[in-house]
């Protein structure tokens, strides 16, 4: 409970004293009594002379002075003095100490009356005090902030010296624990790994409402932790070739005489697939793929520990699930081959051109990247957060090959990917335009690969929705059957005059949406 202290200079006090025989201190109840309890206590002041003159003694200045209490309606900053016109009472709250409250009153003139008397009077009373719990005792030792007890349900003693004026003592305790006492020393019985606060609070019979704790002590106990396990990190995991192999596996713990291991999936923990509580070692064995989760375990607290570790059980050798790589908006798979021109190709994007290859595994524990060749020599490129490999291209001319090497206990799988660097746009030159010639010849500007060749060149007249001339680029270059290295005819020679349009289906690649071109026949 906080409290205010005052204290008034060069009073003469007594039980009930008067500095005038006619100013007098009363109150409405309990006048003898001050109760530190929060109640607040009415003074009244009097002056039999006064009243017997026809005068009126709300008509003065009054000041009030307290000690070891705190007036209703205080001085700002001094709560202990209070000073006002016609203020003849106050109201008081004691504070809880072991010494005597004093009220002392002044009236002097004011404005509505000059012949006010200027004399005092004070009272003492003693205040009803009701000590402080000091140090809680376990077992006779006094407990600083925080204690250990073992886990087990052996009873323990608990005590708080005697504490002055206390009639009443009641005792707090961490659920699951239990015991009773209404006095300074209580013996209780643990819960068997409950933790949590003891506190003790006092009360005095003679003063209602009022309960005084002391400092509280926390109570934790040694429960298990986990603090390794092994094979690996927390979240990796292990591979078993065949179902008659064993890995050991192995977990540490503090406050721990035990383990508990649960198996999930295919695993097996001691050949079962049933949960364990056994010691640090076991075998690790599987049928299909699975994992396990390992907690430390303390038989005297009964309880696991709130921290675990897993472990994925990987059956059978390492596999590629797939790979991919995005380029001009467009998401194509990863091909394996170590031979250039290199299927994988990024489109030209400028100095420089940067691009990604992601890849999918399963049951992998280790993998690695090894660059064979590449143009140029000093090639920059990096793993990559998606298990693949991040480039980057300085020029057209651009290529790289990489061996990739993944797996685990059962074996080691390699790979080769190789990337290049082309250019992705495409333009068509349609001549002559306007023609009178049997032949139209169409040039493509870029024959890098088959995915910027045009998937399909049909022309169609003006006047109608079927193709007269149908050509396909892709298989020209496929059948290497380009003229000139980049030309393709188409003959209208047997065609009439007039206007038709080419429709120019683009490469995937291209990603550009399909091109008509206008051509005159005359």
């Amino acid at each position: 409970m906080k409290r205010a202290i005052c204290i008034t200079l060069g009073l003469m006090l007594s039980a009930f004293q008067f500095a005038n025989a006619q100013l007098t201190i009363g109150c409405t109840s309990g006048c003898n009594t001050a109760l530190p309890n929060g109640t607040e206590h009415e003074y009244v002041a009097t002056d039999a002379s006064f009243a017997s003159c026809n005068k009126k003694l709300d008509t003065c200045k009054f000041k009030w002075e307290i000690t070891n209490g705190t007036i209703d309606g205080g001085t700002t900053g001094n709560p202990c003095i209070f000073e006002n016109d016609g203020s003849f009472k106050v109201k008081v709250k004691w504070n809880n100490v072991n010494a005597n409250g004093t009220v002392k009153v002044t009236t002097n003139i004011s404005p509505s009356c000059s012949s006010c008397p200027n004399t005092s009077a004070t009272i003492s009373i003693p205040i009803k005090y009701l000590g402080t719990p000091g140090p809680i005792k376990v077992n006779g030792v006094a407990a600083q902030g925080s204690i250990t007890v073992p886990c087990g349900n052996t009873p323990i003693t608990l005590s708080v010296d005697p504490v002055t004026n206390a009639t009443s003592y009641f005792w707090t305790l961490p659920a699951g624990w239990s015991g009773f006492s209404n006095t300074n020393t209580i013996v209780v019985t643990p819960g068997t790994n409950s933790q949590g606060t003891i506190k003790v609070g006092v009360s005095r019979s003679d003063v209602p409402n009022l309960y005084i704790y002391g400092n509280a002590v926390t109570v934790n106990r040694p429960l298990p932790v986990l603090t390794s396990s092994a094979p690996g990190l927390n979240g990796s995991g292990l591979s078993v070739c065949n179902a008659g192999q064993t890995i050991n596996a192995s977990a540490i713990g503090t406050n721990a005489d035990k383990f508990t291991w649960t198996p999930a999936g295919g695993a097996k923990i001691n050949g079962s697939t049933s949960p364990q509580t056994v010691s640090g070692n076991v075998a690790v064995s599987a049928t299909t793929d699975g994992g396990y989760t390992v907690k430390a375990y303390s038989t005297a607290c009964g309880i696991a520990s709130t921290n675990s570790e897993s472990r994925s059980v990987f059956y059978g050798p390492a596999i590629y699930k797939n790979g991919y790589y995005t380029t001009n908006g467009l998401t194509y798979g990863l091909a394996e081959d170590d031979s250039p021109p290199y299927p994988n190709a990024f489109c030209w994007t400028g100095n420089p051109t940067q691009g990604d290859a992601k890849l999918e595994f399963s049951k992998v524990l280790s993998k690695s990247w090894f660059k064979l060749t590449s143009n140029p020599a000093n090639f920059t490129w990096a793993p990559n957060q998606w298990d693949g490999v991040g480039l980057t291209f300085k020029a057209l001319s651009n290529d790289v090959l990489f061996e990739l090497g993944f797996g685990n206990n059962c074996g080691v799988t390699t790979k080769y990917f190789g990337f290049r660097v082309i250019n992705c746009l495409q333009a068509l030159t349609v001549y002559p335009n306007p023609s009178v010639q049997d032949l139209i010849t169409i040039q493509l500007d870029n024959l890098e690969n088959e995915e910027v060749m045009p998937q399909s060149v049909e022309l169609f007249s003006e006047h109608s929705t079927i193709p007269v001339r149908t050509l396909s680029p892709v298989e020209i270059y496929r059948n290497q059957a380009f003229k000139d290295g980049n030309k393709m005819e188409m003959n209208v020679r047997e065609l009439p005059k007039g206007v038709y349009y080419l429709h120019v289906v683009h490469g995937r690649i291209v990603n550009k949406n399909m091109e008509k071109i206008r051509l005159i026949l005359e």
